[in-house]
This record gives C-alpha cells, structure tokens and sequence, in this order.
C-alpha cells in the first residue's frame, strides 16, 4: 500500500503541478479537481499505511478515505454549480442587470433599452446582448462605442453584442421597453 501511495503521489502530484495554473474552463478545473483529489488521496495513503505498519490499527485507510471525500467533494460541488448557471443561462453571478439599463441610460443620446440578456459561454466568458434606442441616428457609431466602452471597463463585459435602435423608428419589441 506504501509503495502504491508514493508511486501514485509522484504521478499525479506532478499532473497536478503542471496543471495548477491551466484550471479556466470547466474541462481544465474538472480535471485539476481529478488530479489534486489522486495527489490528497495519495498522501492520505501514505498517512494511512504509515498509521497501520506503526500501530496496527487497519480503520486508518478508511478515516484517511472519508477525508479526501470532505477535501474534495465541496470543490466538485461549486465546480458543478459554475456548470449549471452555464448551462441554465443564468445572469453571471455579481452581475446587476438593473445597474447595467441604468448605466446605459445614462449615455448620451440613449433614450431607452430593451431585450438586455447576460449569461455566460463558461464560468469566465459572461456575455450581454441588448438593443439600445438612440434619440438620433447620427448618434449611432458613437453611442455603440459608449455602450462598449462602459460595459467591458465598468462591468468586465469583453463581449457584448448591441443593436441601437432609433426613436423614430423602433422595432416592434421596443412597446415592451
């Protein structure tokens, strides 16, 4: 069992090393979280068999088992959770909407939004589409660049997709505004 533990700490604590800082998506941090839980789960092993040859006590491999569960298991858990809000389209946590409209709003020239949607391609890719109403379509190449500009300096929104929409002119979704 010793021999097993060390031979598989050597393995997967240099997976794990090599992996450390390579963990952005959710296929990397699934695998990081795999090879860490080998790394602990051998150290626990090691602890464990160190614990039977000195003493005899065989319950030690399954205390040292129950601990890799109670390290590990939480780390799953919140990896399963960034999975579901990609996959639910949920809004990126920390994200206000409200503050988004308003922020907008506040662009000169911009009279209205509507159909504002935010959601995430992976746990560090948030997206956000809206249509913004201009009060002039001489305004548009400048109030696109506005809205840009505020949503990835003052929200971290890099990609954004917008239509900008003219007051005299709407779409048909702008009665919901």
């Amino acid at each position: 069992m010793l021999v097993a533990a060390v031979i598989g700490l050597v393995g997967s604590g240099s997976a794990a090393l090599v992996m450390r800082s390579e963990h952005s998506g959710f296929a990397a941090r699934g695998a990081f979280l795999d090879v860490l839980g080998d790394a602990i789960g051998s150290i626990a092993a090691i602890v464990a068999a160190i614990i039977v040859i000195a003493t005899g006590w065989e319950y030690a491999d399954p205390f040292a088992s129950l601990a890799i569960v109670f390290l590990v298991v939480p780390r799953a858990l919140l990896l399963l959770r960034d999975a579901m809000r990609v996959l639910m389209e949920s809004t990126p946590p920390g994200l206000s909407l409200p503050a988004v409209r308003e922020r907008i709003l506040r662009v000169p020239g911009v009279v209205g939004v509507h159909d504002l949607h935010a959601w995430q391609i992976t746990a560090d890719f948030p997206m956000i589409t809206a249509h913004v109403i201009a009060a002039d379509i001489a305004d548009h190449h400048r109030i696109l660049h506005e809205v840009d500009t505020c949503l990835r300096e003052e929200f971290d929104l890099e990609h954004s997709t917008i239509q900008v929409e003219y007051e005299s002119r709407p779409l048909e979704s702008h009665a919901h505004a």
